[in-house]
């Protein structure tokens, strides 16, 4: 830090580890510029005692705990997108959060997909990740049985295990519902789902953000994204498919028949994946976080 005092000093993960928080202070004391990347505070805890406990320490706990932090830092990079309430609400000033989100790579192998509207006469949805209740991959069983129930009916390829996935099968099995639980898959098998996918379904309850949905946008996959995951912002922003209500798979039903029954809904899906996979690329997130950051100057610069 000596050495390098007139830099940007950037911390993460300072809500868990004491040593940082110690680091943030001394950059301060140093007069660094001190920034933060972090995701924003987030209960992902099924219901029960460790939930109930979550809420109590983010409530009651976590501000104080990092309430020094909070007061010397510059900005906070905000890993969760636009969920900026929970940052507000452990001490964050609205004028110091950067939304960001996760950027990574198309994975190794993948090709972007064109797709068609006429793909839906053979419908395929897709539903990746461990089967973990803050996940939400039950409410896609109860989704697809509902769309049953009004008439539609499609096919859903599960991959992962996980705690949920018993229970889901014995659902699938008790509903009669089309559904391949695949498990573990090679990486080659993984892509192959993503690129001919008609539709990628991310049901999280509670989920910073959900970089499966990245890799299914850079194949070219229209998606279903819970409102309880960061990437949903993504999903508004560029129109790559539709966003439904956390925890609810009625609402997951209602969008998924929307985009595979209204040709110019599912046709417009097409061009927002197009240029959501430009525009999630690490370069061009890179571009617009260090924007925002530049922009901050303006605010330091009155403050001082």
């Amino acid at each position: 830090l000596k050495e390098r005092s007139s830099w940007h000093q950037l911390f993460g993960v300072y809500q868990i580890y004491p040593f940082v928080r110690d680091l943030i202070l001394d950059a301060s004391k140093m007069g660094c510029r001190v920034g933060i990347c972090s995701e924003a505070p987030l209960n992902m805890s099924p219901p029960g005692f460790h939930r109930l406990a979550k809420m109590a320490y983010l409530k009651y706990i976590l501000p104080k705990k990092v309430k020094k932090q909070v007061e010397c830092a510059d900005f906070i990079i905000d890993f969760s997108g636009g969920e900026k309430k929970a940052l507000v609400e452990i001490g964050w000033h609205l004028e110091k959060i950067v939304s960001a989100g996760y950027y990574s790579p198309p994975l190794e192998g993948s090709v972007f997909v064109n797709r068609e509207y006429e793909r839906v006469n053979s419908i395929q949805l897709l539903c990746t990740g461990r089967h973990e209740w803050h996940r939400g991959s039950d409410l896609v069983v109860r989704a697809l049985a509902e769309l049953q129930r009004t008439g539609v009916h499609c096919k859903v390829t599960f991959t992962q295990d996980g705690p949920l996935l018993t229970d889901m099968k014995r659902y699938a099995l008790e509903h009669q519902l089309e559904c391949d639980f695949l498990g573990l898959v090679p990486m080659e098998e993984l892509l192959a789902l993503y690129q001919s996918c008609t539709l990628f379904l991310a049901p999280g309850r509670a989920e910073p953000w959900g970089l499966r949905v990245n890799d299914a946008l850079h194949c070219g996959a229209p998606v279903v994204v819970s409102t309880g995951m960061g990437v949903s912002e993504i999903v508004r922003e560029y129109g790559c498919g539709a966003v439904f209500e956390q925890n609810n798979h009625v609402d997951l039903a209602k969008r998924i028949a929307e985009l595979l029954s209204e040709p110019d809904r599912y046709k417009a899906a097409i061009k927002g994946v197009k240029e959501a996979s430009k525009g999630i690329l690490p370069s061009e997130a890179a571009k617009r976080v260090s924007t925002e950051v530049s922009n901050l100057n303006s605010l330091w610069t009155v403050n001082e």
